[in-house]
């Protein structure tokens, strides 16, 4: 355990009943206690109850306090009768997951002089009447322990003690999910998550980049902090992740950590209503799926689809929850940031949640463009409602950033202003002085706070007061970027103290994460040629601006170092070379071969991938077993997918293939799963590597094939119903996809990342996608749904387009496109109503009649080409049949085509040999079957092989040109079969999907 156990023990107290000591209480906040109920039942009867504090000279009486309703659980709350207690109050846990382990304190009534006595227990599970069990380890509590705190392995308080059994072994204790339902009255803190989270916030939301000088410069921003208390306490969920935007500098985090802070500190919107805080600087999917998962009590799923699944299971609805994301742009990856991302929009939707993210927009021009990050997470254009621009009109504040850096000439409030002969006494004494001067640092800052911060923090301990009124003076000589202000503070420093600090400061734009030990520090610093001492870090700790260059976490030797602000380190490295990436990488390795390998230093298992990826060498440390072994496996095939597929090495296809199952394993664990994927896929050397670094028994020497690799796309929470490719802005390939949890989501083929938001609006599963051209070649696409509507998007834009197309009478099954007579651009759906329906797709009108003729639903429609290039309509029914229709006229064309045995679910045109026109028909009688258009019979024999339904059916093109068909079956599999040769199986059959 890491926690401060000493205050637990200042903070319980013994209870005494009539003058006999009865169990323990501990203290939650100035004047209340929690304990068990049994152990103050004898006060009832008019005897006296008193608690007795260690630190206490004397005891102090106590009243019950009465519940809002009648308890029925074993809780008693004390309040204080006189004052404040003699000692701080416990921390009270924030997560609401139940701990593993936990520890017991109390006073034992057996105790002659009452010292307490600590018990370690692990944690069983829930038990009766609310309480949780708890199993011994070696010794159980004893009489007088009741009412004690159980705390968790951060010493913060999960519960109390309420009762136990020598005969079983176990006790119980109430939690404190239990205890505030008994008595709302009882707050817990909100949860931060992320390195540093809760300093960090706490540091922002002052106004300071660190906490070495105190004092609150927060100024100003009341249309921002008051948008943000609005969309948090509205009591109608908004549905919308709401985005704090602007230039880096613009003050996104000091937002987002006041108005969190005040949130937490405010009267709650509804009983039990409280917040999850995530700084997500080098924050991975995993941490933040872990946090959402700790501030419902869940336990962590595996992935993303496992947290919302729990979440949309949770009955009865959780209580209000807020959840705060700062700096989401600085995540420890592209693939992390748009699941982050892609979950916050889905977390949204909750009715209990209320999302709120600050990040940079990562767009150099246009920052809405489809696929951005303002737009994944639904932020369409800068009227948007959930927007909040600081740069903009409505929430910019040069009031506040002209008070802001008035605070800062001055050091107003500040407890550690700097040397008592610095500037800052003089604006203190010369207020016009100082206001003059901080009009001009703002106007010059171009509404950046952190310019502006850098600017008058630098005067302020300079050993002159600067007057812009004074002869001479240049306001073009104040910064007006974070590159000016960094160089214009190096430049006041004497030669050789300006030459190291810079080296310094170079070396630390290297790091990642919460940064690195100072050891590191200088092997970075060192590895691009300069030479440093750690007597010149600390000068630099040491100087004043400290609080505006340096973010720094833990105390000696376990202390870590990083830059501040990630504008600093952008600016620190945009001068720097290629081979610069490389020494950094090299010293890295080189401090892990001094420290005793992989397994013994914890900054390079965790970003070594990171250096290497920059320095092009992620071969290279691919390539080394030992770090594999010990590697997070997750971590690493997030910077895998992030690099260019032909600087990938055969480990990195490994890599992609297990990262779902390397999580929790030991070093050779992992190494069985490499060497058993690596057999799965045919690499023979891989495995040989792996098992031979193995300390194991077994070792894989053959596994089944896995077939070609494939990419796995996760997002939708329920089944996908259907598929489609087309093309995106700038040529970009694109798959849709339709689920069964009523949305639609694009996804980029190439990095199989998502494309911009879901797009949402259908109100039951939707069953079909089709990618199509609308009026003025506008991209779009067509999603049909159980909710008996067609709904068109426009793929740029990731909008709803024109009108909802309704008219079908049951739930539509296919939708697809094709350009009709005059340059109609032509819809055809169909549906369990037993028809098909034209539309005109850039009017959204009915286009004729409904085609009628299916005796039973229709489940697919295609569009193809039939003799004399006659655009031709097919349908599949479940009536067993196909029918082909004249796309022009809307009339029959031929007869019906029979042949399958149960009913035809899809079917699609292609060319076969000799340019034959062909049309597919997928069935459940577990056939395909080919048909020659122009003649209506069947060509050849039914293809046969698979062992359930089959469901779809598509025409491509394999190797040498030759044309394809594949097709998919409920039996988990997709076959290829060759169209030309004889229409025989092609390759071997595809595994992977499990349903």
């Amino acid at each position: 355990m890491t926690a401060d156990l000493d205050a637990v023990v200042a903070a319980t107290a013994e209870v005494w009943v009539g003058g006999r000591r009865a169990g323990s209480a501990v203290l939650v906040d100035g004047e209340h206690l929690l304990t068990a109920a049994h152990v103050v039942q004898q006060a009832v009867s008019g005897q006296q109850l008193m608690v007795a504090f260690p630190s206490a000279s004397h005891d102090l009486p106590v009243d019950l306090v009465p519940f809002p309703k009648p308890a029925q659980v074993d809780l008693a709350v004390l309040r204080l009768r006189h004052g404040e207690a003699p000692a701080d109050s416990i921390g009270l846990a924030a997560r609401r997951r139940m701990p593993t382990r936990v520890k017991v304190f109390g006073y034992p009534r057996a105790e002659k002089v009452p010292k307490g006595v600590w018990r370690d227990f692990d944690v069983s599970g829930p038990s009766t009447a609310g309480t949780v069990q708890l199993d011994w380890r070696d010794l159980g509590t004893l009489p007088g322990h009741s009412g004690g705190p159980v705390v968790d392995p951060d010493g913060a308080l999960a519960g109390i003690l309420v009762e136990g059994a020598q005969a079983g072994r176990f006790d119980r204790f109430l939690p404190l999910t239990t205890i505030e339902s008994v008595w709302p009255a009882l707050r817990r803190p909100w949860l931060f998550a992320g390195e540093g989270a809760r300093s960090h916030v706490q540091a922002r939301a002052a106004g300071q980049r660190g906490r070495l000088a105190g004092g609150d410069m927060f100024r100003g921003r009341k249309n921002a902090l008051e948008k943000v208390r609005g969309w948090l306490e509205d009591g109608r969920s908004p549905g919308r992740v709401l985005v704090i935007t602007g230039q880096p500098g613009a003050g996104k985090s000091a937002v987002l950590s006041r108005a969190a802070l005040a949130a937490e500190a405010a009267p709650p919107v509804s009983p039990h209503a409280s917040g999850v805080v995530v700084h997500a600087r080098e924050a991975d999917a995993p941490m933040f799926i872990n946090a959402i998962s700790d501030a419902h009590g869940l336990r962590t799923p595996d992935h993303a689809i496992g947290l919302l699944a729990a979440l949309d299971g949770l009955s009865p609805e959780p209580a209000r929850l807020a959840v705060m994301v700062d700096a989401l742009d600085e995540a420890a990856s592209e693939a992390d940031r748009r699941t982050i991302a892609g979950l916050l929009v889905e977390l949204a939707r909750l009715p209990w949640l209320r999302v709120v993210v600050a990040t940079r927009p990562l767009a150099a021009v246009e920052w809405y463009e489809p696929g951005g990050l303002l737009s994944s997470l639904g932020v369409r254009d800068e009227k948007a409602q959930n927007l909040i621009d600081l740069d903009g009109p409505l929430y910019r504040d040069r009031q506040a950033l002209r008070d802001f850096a008035t605070a800062l000439l001055g050091q107003e409030g500040v407890k550690r202003p700097g040397p008592p002969e610095a500037a800052w006494t003089g604006y203190r004494r010369n207020p016009e002085v100082c206001e003059r001067l901080s009009a001009l640092i703002a106007a010059q800052a171009g509404d950046n706070f952190l310019v502006a911060a850098l600017t008058a923090d630098l005067l302020s301990q300079q050993d002159e007061l600067v007057d812009p009124l004074a002869p001479g003076f240049d306001p073009d000589h104040l910064p007006t970027s974070v590159g000016e202000a960094l160089t214009k503070y190096l430049d006041l420093l004497p030669s050789d103290r300006k030459a190291h600090l810079k080296a310094l400061l170079t070396g630390l734009a290297f790091a990642h994460g919460a940064g690195v030990s100072d050891q590191l520090w200088l092997r970075f610093t060192a590895a691009l040629g300069y030479q440093v001492s750690q007597h010149d870090i600390d000068m630099l700790r040491d100087s004043a601006a400290t609080d505006y260059l340096l973010s720094t976490t833990g105390k000696q030797a376990g202390r870590t170092t990083r830059l501040f602000h990630q504008a600093l380190t952008d600016q620190l490295l945009q001068q720097r070379s290629f081979s610069d990436h490389q020494a950094v990488y090299r010293a890295l390795l080189a401090r892990v071969n001094d420290s005793g390998g992989w397994a013994h230093d914890a900054y390079a298992r965790d970003h070594a991938a990171e250096h290497a990826a920059r320095a092009s060498e992620l071969g290279d440390l691919l390539d080394r077993t030992d770090y594999l072994a010990n590697a997070d496996i997750a971590r690493l095939a997030a910077i895998v997918e992030a690099t260019p597929t032909y600087d990938r090495p055969p480990a990195a296809v490994v890599v992609r293939t297990c990262t779902h199952r390397a999580v929790d394993l030991t070093a050779d664990q992992k190494l069985a799963l490499l060497a058993l994927t690596a057999a799965h896929l045919g690499l023979e050397n891989l495995r040989n590597r792996f098992n031979s670094a193995r300390h194991g028994l077994s070792q894989p020497e053959w596994a089944h094939s896995l077939g070609t690799p494939h990419r796995t796309m996760l997002g939708h929470t329920r089944q996908v119903n259907a598929v489609a490719v087309g093309t995106g802005p700038d040529g970009r390939r694109l798959l849709a996809s339709a689920s069964s949890d009523k949305t639609v989501r694009l996804w980029d083929v190439d990095t199989g990342r998502s494309f911009g938001t879901p797009l949402t609006g259908h109100t039951r599963q939707v069953n079909a996608v089709a990618f199509g051209t609308g009026p003025d070649g506008r991209r779009l696409l067509a999603s049909a749904s159980w909710d008996m509507t067609v709904r068109l998007w426009d793929v740029d834009a990731g909008q709803p387009f024109g009108t909802l197309l309704t008219g079908h009478t049951a739930p539509v099954t296919s939708v697809a496109f094709e350009s009709g007579p005059n340059g109609r651009k032509l819809l055809a759906s169909a549906s369990w109503d037993t028809t098909i329906r034209l539309w005109d797709a850039g009017t959204g009108r009915q286009f004729g009649e409904p085609l009628t003729g299916h005796h039973a639903p229709v489940m697919a429609v295609a569009f193809g080409t039939g003799p004399d290039g006659r655009r031709l309509l097919a349908s599949a029914g479940d009536d067993k049949t196909i029918r082909l229709w004249d796309a022009d006229t809307g009339g029959p064309f031929g007869r019906p085509l029979t042949g399958h045995t149960a009913p035809v679910k899809a079917v699609a045109f292609g060319i076969g040999p000799d340019g034959r026109r062909l049309l597919a028909s997928a069935s459940s009688d577990k056939r395909v079957r080919l048909w020659d258009v122009d003649t209506g019979e069947p060509f050849g024999r039914p293809l046969v092989g698979h062992t359930a339904p089959v469901t779809s059916v598509a025409f491509g093109t394999g190797p040498d040109g030759r044309p394809l068909l594949a097709s998919a079956s409920w039996d988990m599999t997709v076959r290829l079969w060759d169209v030309a040769n004889g229409r025989q199986p092609f390759g071997t059959t595809l595994t992977g999907h499990t349903q």
